[in-house]
């Protein structure tokens, strides 16, 4: 019965370290959240991105909800999926993990595909857009042949032996893939496209053997610019006396013309190329500023 005062004593001792400095105990965190490395992703058109599944060891089912024209899925995998990005546009994809027959999780990320990427011939830069954002140029069109074809005429018998067949252009209203830089006073860069056509295609042939070609345009009224030629080119007339902004064309066989708006030619032109039709607007802007009252406009071939 004495010890009874003593050991009271101890609890209360006990109880008030208790309350001083607690005791701790550890607390186990909780596992980390599934979920996919991104809910958005931005891909350049052509290019190609990895969406994962983080934290599960579960099988994913990986598909496009919306958008199936604008990406493509590769590589499906148990937790991750390569996007195709194909055009500029949004899209869906959607990751599913299946845990039982009746509990699903659904698992989103949105894809924006920007226009791709491209570097400007002229001063290096690296765009998105459809205009160097340095230096002003367009975005080049990628040219499929190295130079201009047109269908020529396979000869038979006798005359395969004493003539050689000469070219067949085809009509001069059609167009080719194939461009070239056209510059007026080293200011304004424009991309024209190319005519299928022999003479368009000699055209072409100078700029790419010869190097860039310049030439002092003057005035021809208020509607064109002209030049001569250095070297002549046999023409193939056009169907038609109009001719548009931009269109580059010729007149015999050694005057070169750019037409500067639409207007009615005196003579059937032969037709060689066209400013393309996102650098129009820009076209009499730049034939305005003349350099000691001169246009200096220089053609050639895509770097």
């Amino acid at each position: 019965m004495k010890q009874r005062p003593f050991m009271a004593i101890i609890i209360c001792i006990c109880l008030c370290l208790s309350v001083v400095h607690p005791i701790s105990v550890p607390v186990r965190s909780g596992t980390a959240s599934v979920g996919l490395s991104a809910t958005l992703l931005k891909i350049p058109a052509n290019k190609s991105k990895v969406l994962k599944m983080k934290n599960t060891s579960r099988a994913v089912t990986w598909s496009i909800q919306s958008g199936k024209h604008l990406i493509a899925l590769k590589n499906k995998k148990k937790s991750q999926v390569t996007i195709k990005a194909k055009k500029k546009g949004t899209a869906v994809v959607k990751a599913v993990i299946r845990y039982s027959s009746r509990k699903t999780k659904t698992y989103t990320c949105k894809v924006k595909v920007t226009n791709s990427q491209w570097e400007c011939p002229v001063c290096g830069f690296v765009n998105t857009s459809n205009y160097c954002q340095n230096c002003g140029h367009g975005r080049p069109t990628p040219s499929p042949t190295p130079w201009l074809v047109w269908p020529t005429p396979t000869p038979t018998g006798s005359a395969a032996a004493s003539t050689s067949p000469s070219p067949t252009p085809v009509s001069p209203e059609a167009m080719t893939q194939t461009c070239i830089v056209m510059s007026v006073n080293q200011k304004f860069y424009f991309s024209v496209q190319m005519y299928a056509n022999q003479a368009a295609t000699s055209f072409y042939k100078n700029v790419v053997d010869r190097g860039p070609i310049t030439y002092i345009m003057g005035p021809d009224g208020e509607d064109e610019k002209f030049g001569y030629l250095e070297i002549p080119i046999s023409g193939a007339l056009s169907k038609s006396y109009n001719v548009s902004a931009g269109e580059l064309f010729l007149y015999g066989d050694s005057v070169l013309k750019l037409s500067i708006r639409d207007h009615d030619t005196g003579a059937l032109p032969t037709r060689i190329g066209k400013v393309v039709a996102d650098h129009v607007d820009m076209l009499e802007q730049a034939l305005q500023q003349n350099v000691d009252g001169k246009t200096i406009v220089e053609f050639r071939q895509y770097i």
